[in-house]
């Protein structure tokens, strides 16, 4: 192997992240995908690698469901590289249940925990609504209500307060990401909680936090500087 073709894998790798970077995986193939994901134990020849698991088992889901030695035997990949695709349905499905079996979320540690493993895969900025009881219990699963680019989403109060209604939350969270920036929010962070917070409050409906998760970092903006916004809540400890 020459080092011609070592460069034309490193590089085939770098345009997959920064596509993957820019526009989320939805923007991926299957074929970008698994190539991709191999790219990281195989230094070369993972388009080809790809190219032969996919017609083996015809998905990228088939493939990750499909035993280690199966998967070394019809796409010529190391164990090593098995091992790495069967740990994505198992990592995908420890996240559903973390999510499905969070308790009571009283507590601006626990929503930071909450919203850090919701927006954990993002690539893009995403805005989510959470409806709970007065007692903190989920009321349904959290909504992404808004998608964006890596460096913005766009929603409205509206849409906010449409949730809240068809749920028929008494309380709710909020909670955006900026995948690649800091957690503190921006100004137009702070005058967009300010609108959603007064627009609910005639509704009789309560904003508990606003938590915003970066990418090292999250925020809860009631207990870090911005809780006059906020209506009083009993029971949300910091």
């Amino acid at each position: 192997m020459d080092k011609l073709q070592k460069d034309n894998y490193t590089a085939l790798k770098k345009k997959l992240r920064e596509k993957y970077d820019k526009n989320g995986i939805s923007a991926l193939s299957e074929r970008e995908i698994l190539t991709l994901i191999i790219s990281y134990s195989e230094p070369v020849f993972a388009d080809i690698f790809a190219d032969k698991l996919l017609s083996a088992f015809g998905s990228l889901n088939a493939v990750c469901s499909a035993a280690p030695e199966k998967l070394t035997s019809a796409g010529g990949i190391s164990q090593s590289t098995a091992a790495l695709l069967k740990l994505i349905p198992v990592l995908a499905s420890v996240s559903a249940e973390k999510l499905d079996n969070t308790s009571d979320i009283n507590s601006p540690h626990l929503a930071k925990q909450f919203f850090t493993m919701l927006f954990s895969n993002s690539a893009r900025e995403k805005f989510a609504v959470y409806a709970v009881t007065d007692k903190f219990s989920a009321v349904e699963q959290p909504r992404i209500i808004a998608e964006g680019t890596s460096v913005a989403v766009s929603c409205s109060v509206a849409d906010i307060v449409s949730y809240a209604l068809d749920s028929g939350a008494v309380r709710i969270f909020i909670a955006h990401c900026h995948p690649y920036g800091d957690s503190t929010p921006s100004s137009d962070d702070v005058h967009f909680t300010m609108e959603i917070v007064s627009a609910l409050k005639k509704l009789g409906i309560s904003v508990i936090d606003h938590i915003i998760t970066g990418q090292n970092s999250a925020f809860s903006m009631r207990t870090q500087g911005y809780g006059n916004i906020f209506p009083e809540i009993a029971g949300y400890d910091s």
